[in-house]
């Protein structure tokens, strides 16, 4: 079954890890106070601590996936006993960056001097391109782990795969979705129409009986359509609804998504999929237009069941805004710059994953044999400390998506026996039953087992990277790494056919 592993944040959280030695605040390699921005590539202010505007200065905090010193360094703190770190993928819906990327590209809007210091958030191309994992049963989660070594070094790639279980459109419950769009003038053109093109996708996979609701915004909100039952795929009132969007007007986002929810709860029912969608360019001018309240109005409402989907449309939307909005809503974000992204992403195959919820508050523990560590991190967070590691959501027909790189800095000998152990606890999304499952692993099973998802896990890390040149590559050196990159594409897609690696290859030759 091919699973598409799908994501969604706007800062970029890549961490190169030093260990370190107790389970105390000290330890915190990422909090939700420790975000990192694009000015902490080359700034080391301590032994161990990559500074940036909201770091914590501690002996072992780092924060993005820059080397720090060399082996000696990454190895300082490492364990004499099994390490354990928690880890956050940000939930499995966060993925917009890679279609900003990919459209700004192949339109020549931005190049590489454009891009280069802007933060790579992989975990959202991780979470967008697709991923072979096998589903999970019902109510489960699958933990799916693969391994491989740098020829015979000491360095490791890892990748753990957090599949959920499937759902149909014959299984799935009714829904109840209230739009919220953005009708200011800042929407007028391509974008306003691109929102018409994403509620006629969603309403196209819908069924006669699911609710749609409507509430448009500039400065002041409206109601255009309350609590309507779908007829059918060309609902006639639907369509007259969207003829009525125009764009003009300053921005009132708080009041725009204030009214959704006011609308959303008034037609709450427990046994629908009760979700807000909010397509916007994010750019809140007028109002409390502050990120937090916004996020508070979202967030205050997961005891209910509804959760926030955000939508960008426009090019010049704002990234962090949004991100940060549905971060706190606990919902997908997503950026949809046509009418075929619409149909791609809620269409049959991902709109379950996009809107449904399978697990709540999914949290991974990892504990590492002795001495080694985890050097490179390309998810939201991880830390020693498991308060430290915010959890997320995962979606049906999904996957949370963890790709790290580890070290051994331990002396040589057989370690074939090593143990890894995988822990992953949630709490069901219908009961708040909480549940865990846990998975042992020696270093040879997993070097011996399957690595061709990891093998296309690098090759997407490699591709976020490149594009903003994290490393702080030379022109030269970047253009040799690209063309290396596109190299391992081409016979990564001879030996499996992979349709991602046909768009990959197409942005990379503009690039």
């Amino acid at each position: 079954m091919r699973i598409p592993a799908i994501l969604f944040i706007l800062f970029t959280l890549n961490f190169v890890v030093a260990c370190a030695g107790d389970d105390s605040s000290s330890n915190n390699f990422n909090n939700g106070n420790n975000i990192n921005n694009t000015n902490n590539h080359n700034n080391v202010n301590n032994s161990n601590n990559v500074n940036n505007s909201n770091n914590v200065n501690n002996s072992n905090n780092t924060n993005n996936g820059t080397e720090l010193g060399g082996t000696n360094l990454q190895c300082h703190d490492a364990r004499t006993e099994p390490a354990t770190y928690f880890m956050s993928a940000d939930d499995s819906n966060s993925q917009a960056q890679p279609v900003w990327f990919r459209e700004r590209i192949l339109s020549h809007d931005l190049n590489r001097i454009d891009l280069q210091g802007l933060p790579p958030r992989e975990y959202e191309f991780l979470n967008y391109y697709t991923f072979d994992f096998p589903a999970a049963p019902p109510g489960q989660i699958l933990i799916n782990t693969e391994l491989s070594q740098e020829g015979a070094g000491d360095e490791f790639q890892l990748l753990v795969g957090l599949s959920s279980y499937p759902i149909s459109p014959l299984g799935r419950r009714p829904f109840n979705f209230t739009f919220s769009i953005d009708t200011s003038g800042s929407m007028d053109g391509t974008s306003l129409e691109t929102a018409r093109e994403i509620v006629r996708a969603i309403a196209h996979a819908m069924r006669p009986g699911d609710i749609i609701s409507i509430v448009d915004w500039d400065f002041y909100t409206h109601i255009l359509l309350s609590q309507h039952e779908i007829t059918g795929t060309d609902d006639a009132m639907l369509e007259s609804s969207l003829d009525l969007l125009t764009a003009s007007g300053a921005t009132n986002l708080y009041r725009g998504l204030a009214k959704a929810y006011e609308v959303a709860n008034a037609n709450y029912s427990a046994s629908y999929l009760n979700r807000v969608i909010l397509i916007s360019d994010g750019n809140a001018n007028v109002g409390i237009t502050e990120a937090e309240l916004i996020g508070h109005e979202a967030d205050k409402e997961q005891g209910d069941g509804i959760f926030l989907i955000g939508i960008g449309t426009s090019a010049i939307y704002d990234h962090q805004f949004m991100d940060t909005v549905t971060d706190l809503g606990k919902g997908a974000y997503i950026y949809i710059p046509d009418s075929a992204e619409a149909l791609k992403m809620f269409g049959s195959e991902r709109i379950y994953a996009n809107t449904e919820i399978a697990a709540l508050n999914v949290k991974l523990k990892v504990t590492l044999p002795p001495w080694f560590v985890v050097s490179e991190f390309h998810g939201e967070e991880i830390s020693h400390v498991s308060t430290d590691v915010r959890p997320q959501h995962l979606a049906p027909n999904d996957a949370m998506m963890y790709h790290a790189q580890l070290l051994d800095c331990g002396a040589d000998g057989d370690k074939s026996g090593s143990e890894f152990i995988f822990t992953v606890t949630w709490l069901s999304p219908f009961s708040n039953e909480p549940r865990m499952v846990e998975k042992s692993v020696t270093l040879s099973e997993l070097l011996d087992g399957p690595v061709l998802n990891l093998q296309k896990a690098d090759l997407v890390v490699a591709y976020a990277r490149l594009l903003v040149n994290a490393d702080l590559l030379t022109a030269t050196a970047q253009e040799d790494a690209r063309v290396d990159l596109l190299s391992r594409i081409s016979q990564y897609y001879q030996d499996t056919l992979d349709p991602d690696m046909v768009e990959i290859q197409g942005v990379l030759e503009e690039f």
